[in-house]
C-alpha cells in the first residue's frame, strides 16, 4: 500500500545499517579518489566490509522471513532489496559531495593564512579537487561495483532459502544490481560507454546511435527462423532468405518482444554467431582420445550455421559503413585518456575515421597549447590510424563480435536500469519522526530493522478491519433548554447520566473513543491480524450497545423520580472491512473512516422508520 503521499512506498530502514552504509561508502570514496592524505581519516576497510555484510544479511533474512511467514508475499523481499539498493545509490552520491565539501573547506582554511607554503598547498589541492570532479563517474562506478558486490556476497547464504520459498525463477538476477548505468547521471556518457560497453553515436544523423543499431540488430534477428528440435537436429536455427522480414513494421508485437528478450541475454550471441568459440571447442575435442564423432559432427554443423549468421551481421554492418567506426572505437581505448580532456572521446573517434575531422581536431589542440604550455603530440593517434588500416580480416571479425557483445550488455543493462529506476523512484526512505509516525499509524510503513531494533507491542499488529459505533442523545437541544430554564446545569446532567457511566464500560469491550461532543460519543473497535481476542468486533459492539441502553434505562428511572428530562439514545453500528486512516495533530490521532458517516446516519434514524422496522 502506498504511503502518506499516496504515491511512494514508505520504507524505514535500520538506523544501524544506515550509519554503517554512510561510513563504508565514505571510506571507499576516499580510497577510490586517492584523497586519503588530504582527509586524514584512518579506517579499517576489512572491519567496515564485514560489518556491512553482516548487517545486510540480517536485514534481508528478516525480510525473507516476513515474506514467507508474516506477510506471505515475495514483494516484501523485493521491497527490502530495492530499499537497500536505493540507500546505497543515494549515499554514494551524497558521500561524494561530502568529500568535495570537506576538501573545499580545507582550501578555504589554507587561503585564510598568509603562509607561502600553505598557498602552494592550496594550488595543489585545487588541482586534485578538479581531477576528482572530472573522474566522478569513474570513482562512483568503482565504489558502486565494490559496495554492490558486498551486498550480493551478503545475500549468498539466503539464496537456497529464497529458492525454496519462491522458486528459482522468482529470484532477482545479480546483473540488476551490478549495473554501471545505475550510478551516473548520463546513461550515454562516452567515458562510461568506452569502459563498460561500446562507444555509440549521439548526433541525430549518426548511424551508430543506440536506437538505430537496436532496430538494425532486431531486423537481422528477425530473419532467423527458430525451428523445434524435432524438425532440425543440427542447431535449431537457420537464416531466412526473406529480406522483407527485416522491416520491424512487418513483425508482430509478440515477435518484437521475443527478439528484445534475445538481445537482453548476452549469452545468446555466443550461441547464435560465435563460431570462433565453437571452432576452438571442436579442436579441443579432436585432441582428446576416444572423442565423440557424433558430437564433433554436431559441433561442425553448428559452427557452419553460426558462421552463416555471423557473416549476415558482418555484411549488413559493412553496408551501413559502420565497420571503420567499430574498429576505431576498439583501438582508441588504449590512448583516448591521453587526449581526454581536453578532447572528448567522440573527437578522438572522429580523428581516427575522418580526414576532415582530423584537421579540425588538430587545429583545436594547437589552440589549446597556450593553456597547457606544451604541444599535445598527434603521433599516437596517427599510429592508431595506420594500425586500423592494417587489421587482418580475422581480427576485424573478432573486434566486431566484441562490439556486438558490448552492445548486447548495454541493451540489457539499460533495460534493467529503467526497470530498477521505476522501482526506486516509488520508494520513500523516511527518516523524520513525523512522517514515520503518520505512516506507521496508517499501516503504510514498511520497516526493515535488525532483530535487536524491533519492539513488539500488541497495538503494532496491523489493523485488518474495524467497527464504528455512534451513540447519540435524541433531543439534546430541547433537554439543554429545559434544564437551563429550570436553573439546572445541563453539563453535569449529561455527564452523570450519559458520559461517566458509559465511559466506565467502554474499555471492557476493547473500544476506543474516537470523538466526543455535547450529546454524542463515537467509539471504534479494531480487529488486528493474528489477534484472536480482537475478533468478533461487531458482536462486541452490539454487546456494548445493549449495555449502554441498559445504563440509560437505569438512569431514566432515577430521572423520572426527580422529574428530570428522560434521555433517548440513538445507536448506529457500522462495520468496515479495512483499517481506518489517521491524521496526526501533534501526538493526537484523528481517525478517518467511511464507517463514521454511516454510523452517524444510522444513529439519527427517525422514529417513523424505527416503528416500521
Amino acid at each position: 500500500m502506498p504511503g502518506v503521499d499516496n504515491f511512494h512506498y514508505d520504507v524505514y530502514l535500520s538506523p544501524v545499517l544506515t550509519e554503517s552504509v554512510s561510513r563504508i561508502i565514505f571510506h571507499l570514496i576516499i580510497k577510490a579518489s586517492g584523497a586519503d592524505d588530504d582527509i586524514g581519516i584512518e579506517f579499517d576497510g576489512l572491519k567496515d566490509r564485514e560489518e556491512f555484510k553482516h548487517l545486510c544479511h540480517d536485514i534481508m533474512l528478516e525480510a525473507v522471513k516476513r515474506a514467507k511467514l508474516g506477510d506471505g508475499e515475495i514483494q516484501i523481499d523485493y521491497l527490502a532489496q530495492m530499499a537497500v539498493c536505493k540507500l546505497l545509490t543515494r549515499e554514494i552520491a551524497h558521500q561524494f559531495e561530502e568529500l568535495i565539501i570537506r576538501l573545499n573547506n580545507q582550501v578555504w582554511e589554507y587561503e585564510s593564512t598568509n603562509d607561502d607554503e600553505m598557498i602552494l598547498q592550496t594550488i595543489s589541492l585545487k588541482e586534485r579537487i578538479l581531477a576528482i570532479r572530472h573522474k566522478r563517474n569513474i570513482i562512483v562506478n568503482n565504489v558502486s561495483r565494490e559496495i554492490f558486490e558486498y551486498l550480493l556476497e551478503a545475500q549468498i547464504p539466503l539464496k537456497e532459502r529464497r529458492e525454496a520459498n519462491y522458486g528459482t525463477q522468482s529470484l532477482l538476477k545479480e546483473d540488476i544490481f551490478i549495473n554501471p548505468l545505475l550510478h551516473v547521471e548520463n546513461q550515454k556518457d562516452d567515458y562510461l560507454m568506452l569502459e563498460h560497453f561500446v562507444l555509440l553515436g549521439n548526433r541525430v544523423d549518426d548511424p551508430d546511435k543506440y536506437e538505430e543499431l537496436l532496430q538494425l540488430i532486431k531486423g537481422l534477428l528477425g530473419r532467423i527462423k527458430m525451428l523445434p528440435a524435432n524438425e532440425k537436429k543440427d542447431m535449431g536455427t537457420e537464416v531466412s532468405p526473406v529480406e522483407g522480414v527485416e522491416n520491424r513494421e512487418n513483425r508482430p508485437a509478440g515477435v518484437n518482444r521475443q527478439i528484445d528478450g534475445w538481445i537482453s541475454e548476452v549469452e545468446n550471441l555466443d550461441l547464435l554467431i560465435n563460431y570462433f568459440r565453437t571452432g576452438a571447442e571442436i579442436l579441443e575435442k579432436k585432441n582428446k582420445k576416444n572423442n565423440d564423432k557424433e558430437e564433433l559432427r554436431r559441433l561442425g554443423r553448428m559452427a557452419k550455421e553460426q558462421k552463416k549468421i555471423f557473416n549476415t551481421f558482418y555484411n549488413k554492418f559493412s553496408q551501413k559503413k559502420l565497420m571503420r567506426k567499430i574498429m576505431a572505437a576498439n583501438e582508441m581505448k588504449a590512448i583516448y585518456l591521453d587526449y581526454c580532456p581536453p578532447l572528448v572521446p567522440q573527437q578522438v573517434l572522429q580523428f581516427l575515421i575522418s580526414g576532415e575531422a582530423r584537421k579540425s581536431v588538430a587545429a583545436h589542440l594547437k589552440r589549446l597549447k597556450i593553456y597547457y604550455g606544451k604541444t599535445i603530440s598527434l603521433v599516437p593517434l596517427k599510429k592508431t590510424i595506420m594500425k586500423i588500416g592494417r587489421l587482418k580480416e580475422q581480427k576485424r571479425k573478432e573486434y566486431f563480435l566484441r562490439y556486438l557483445k558490448g552492445f548486447f550488455r548495454y541493451h540489457r543493462d539499460l533495460g534493467n536500469f529503467n526497470i530498477l529506476k521505476q522501482a526506486l523512484d516509488r520508494i520513500n526512505l523516511v527518516a523524520d519522526e513525523k512522517t514515520i509516525a503518520l505512516s506507521k499509524t496508517n499501516n503504510t510503513l514498511y520497516e526493515f530493522l535488525l532483530p535487536q531494533e524491533q519492539v513488539f507491542e500488541l497495538d503494532t499488529k496491523p489493523v485488518t478491519s474495524h467497527v464504528i459505533m455512534k451513540a447519540d442523545v435524541r433531543g439534546a437541544t430541547i433537554i439543554t433548554k429545559q434544564l437551563g430554564e429550570s436553573g439546572l446545569n445541563p453539563a453535569s446532567f449529561f455527564s452523570l447520566n450519559f458520559f461517566n457511566p458509559i465511559s466506565e464500560i467502554v474499555s471492557q469491550y476493547g473500544a476506543l473513543k474516537v470523538f466526543i461532543e455535547g450529546d454524542a460519543i463515537i467509539l471504534a473497535i479494531l480487529e488486528r491480524r493474528d489477534d484472536e481476542a480482537g475478533k468478533y468486533c461487531v458482536s462486541r459492539a452490539c454487546g456494548l450497545a445493549i449495555n449502554m441502553l441498559n445504563i440509560i434505562q437505569k438512569y431514566n428511572a432515577k430521572s423520572k423520580k426527580y422529574t428530570l428530562p428522560i434521555l433517548e439514545l440513538g445507536v448506529g453500528i457500522c462495520y468496515h472491512n479495512a483499517p481506518p486512516a489517521y491524521l496526526l495533530d501533534g501526538r493526537k490521532k484523528i481517525m478517518i473512516s467511511p464507517a463514521i458517516n454511516q454510523a452517524d446516519r444510522l444513529s439519527s434514524c427517525n422514529k417513523i422508520l424505527r416503528k416500521i422496522l
